[in-house]
C-alpha cells in the first residue's frame, strides 16, 4: 500500500486524475434537461475526468430500466474490459433459433 499526502485537495485529485490506472466510472442521473438546468454542460465536465478513455459514463434520467442496464455495464472489471466507445449490447439468439 502507498499512501502520499498533499497539501490541498487539488492537489490530490489532479493526481488521481493524471494516474493512469485510475478509473472513474460515472452513472450521472438528472432531470430531464431544461433552461434551468445545465446536464449537458455537467455531463462534458464528468467526460472531461476522463484523460485516459478507460472510464465508462453513462447519464440517465429518472428511467430505472436504463439506470439498471446501465449499472449491469459496470460489472466487468475496468482493467479487463475494451473502452466504451467500441462496446455493443444487444441480446443475441442462438445459432438454432436464428435458423427457423
Amino acid at each position: 500500500m502507498l499512501a502520499i499526502l498533499y497539501k490541498s485537495k487539488n492537489q490530490a485529485r489532479d493526481f488521481l486524475i493524471h494516474y493512469p490506472f485510475f478509473i472513474l466510472d460515472i452513472i450521472y442521473i438528472h432531470e430531464p434537461p431544461s433552461n434551468d438546468n445545465k446536464c449537458q454542460e455537467i455531463f462534458e465536465a464528468l467526460c472531461d475526468l476522463d484523460e485516459h478513455n478507460k472510464s465508462y459514463i453513462y447519464e440517465v434520467t429518472r428511467n430505472t430500466t436504463k439506470l439498471h442496464n446501465s449499472m449491469a455495464k459496470l460489472l466487468t472489471h475496468p482493467v479487463q474490459r475494451c473502452a466504451q466507445k467500441d462496446t455493443t449490447y444487444s441480446i443475441r439468439l442462438p445459432f438454432s433459433q436464428e435458423m427457423d
